[in-house]
């Protein structure tokens, strides 16, 4: 009703598919799909989740609306149009900020850090030179050795990152501390769990079992089980071999 006070709307956009072939000359080049960029983002978060294990004190915390801190330059705006239906006729506006959901928001976000930790002051080169490896996209996954470094790491990396208006908040840890706002239970890392009270990494999977076997369903099945660390490939081959062999029938 028009007394109900008005409430925050979460606008979820789908921008990376390919434009239609036709008239490009006044449209950007088509950037490669999302699909095409799987495997480096996969290789990347092996990476950070390899690093992040090499410490007995974890790190994990987010850049509070990351891309909403991206301006986008006047002039390329025009390419962010957008039709906002009303009951008397269809507006138009325009992103002035990156968009979550194009499929090159990702790499301006991490070009943006990369730029803002490589023009720190020298007096944060111990910070920046862990942060430089310790984010994907606009999460940042590390380690520390003792109580005393993940203090002034967290300290340093807040001041560090706020230059640029990013915040990084939510400070997990399988360690209690100063700035630590979770030090107990089970946490999203990356997609994976991480117990913070036996300090573990586990795989989430579920699958019911249920509906008809069939190749469709064995691929999503596979497709499933996200293991950056490939810990789970010993039981995950079965299924692909399975799959493999069901298509030369």
């Amino acid at each position: 009703s028009s007394t109900d006070a008005p409430q925050k709307r979460s606008i979820v956009l789908t921008m990376d598919s390919d434009s239609d072939a036709g008239d490009t000359r006044h449209s950007p080049p088509t950037p490669p799909s999302e699909s095409s960029s799987l495997n480096f983002k996969k290789t990347m978060s092996n990476l950070v989740v390899i690093e992040f294990r090499l410490y007995p004190i974890g790190l994990s915390s987010d850049i509070e609306k990351a891309f909403l801190q991206l301006s986008i330059i006047p002039e390329h705006r025009d390419y962010l149009k957008f039709f906002l239906p009303t009951v008397k006729e269809t507006k138009i506006y325009r992103h002035c900020r990156v968009v979550f959901g194009i499929c090159f928001s990702p790499f301006q976000l991490s070009a943006c850090i990369d730029h803002l930790l490589e023009n720190s002051p020298v007096r944060f080169d111990d910070v920046t030179q862990k942060l430089k490896h310790s984010f994907y996209v606009d999460n940042c996954v590390t380690g520390v050795s003792d109580i005393q470094e993940q203090e002034n790491f967290i300290v340093k990396a807040i001041e560090v990152m706020a230059k640029e208006c990013f915040i990084l908040r939510g400070w997990e840890s399988n360690v209690p501390g100063r700035n630590i706002s979770r030090s107990s239970g089970v946490t999203s890392l990356l997609g994976l769990l991480w117990d913070l009270d036996k300090d573990t990494l586990k795989c989430n999977f579920n699958y019911s079992g249920e509906g008809e076997i069939s190749k469709r369903n064995v691929l999503a099945m596979v497709h499933k089980i996200f293991d950056p660390l490939g810990i789970l490939s010993p039981t995950t081959l079965l299924p692909k071999i399975l799959l493999q062999e069901s298509w030369k029938l």
